[in-house]
């Protein structure tokens, strides 16, 4: 089974350790990587398609930025149409029961409280309760910090490899 990636990124060129990150991804052995900004851009989510490549994905990621303190409304609406009843709860209907969930979310701005992992957690705890209720196994969130304009691309590249490094580690205990 594949590890799939839902990315909830308008300009991903514009975070620089985001774009690096997933150009790391990109490489990755079985691993998806699907654009729903791109796919969706009018909101409208094609629920069937996406429960077909969440059926195919025994690791679940949800990359995103950390915009006023939560992520982004398309990620929410996204696990509304999905992950509903009779496919993710429900009766016997946990069809995701077993799969792996983590979020890689991309923290920026310059307010101190939103570098919080404690805060992130907070502010996740719906999210981890779907995920819960829906049998699945929840993972703390990978939190990025976007580097300054004057840091180097070598260093951001290296970043981005430490994240790849840590979401692997991850991935090893999914066997």
């Amino acid at each position: 089974m594949q590890t799939s990636v839902w990315t909830f990124l308008g300009e991903p060129t514009r975070r620089r350790l985001v774009y690096q990150l997933l150009l790391k991804l990109g490489a990755e052995e079985n691993l998806k990587i699907r654009d729903t900004v791109n796919l969706y851009p009018d909101f409208f989510i094609d629920a069937e398609m996406e429960k077909e490549f969440l059926l195919q994905s025994r690791g679940i990621v949800l990359l995103h930025p950390w915009v006023s303190f939560g992520p982004p409304a398309m990620t929410k609406e996204w696990m509304d149409r999905v992950l509903h009843r009779r496919f993710a709860w429900g009766d016997a209907h946990h069809q995701l029961k077993g799969r792996h969930w983590i979020h890689i979310i991309s923290m920026g701005g310059a307010h101190p409280r939103t570098e919080s992992p404690m805060d992130v957690e907070l502010f996740l705890a719906s999210y981890r309760r779907m995920v819960e209720f829906c049998g699945m196994h929840w993972h703390p969130p990978i939190l990025l910090k976007e580097p300054s304009r004057g840091v180097a691309d070598t260093h951001v590249k290296d970043q981005a490899g430490e994240v790849i490094s840590r979401f692997r580690a991850v991935q090893e205990g999914w066997k």
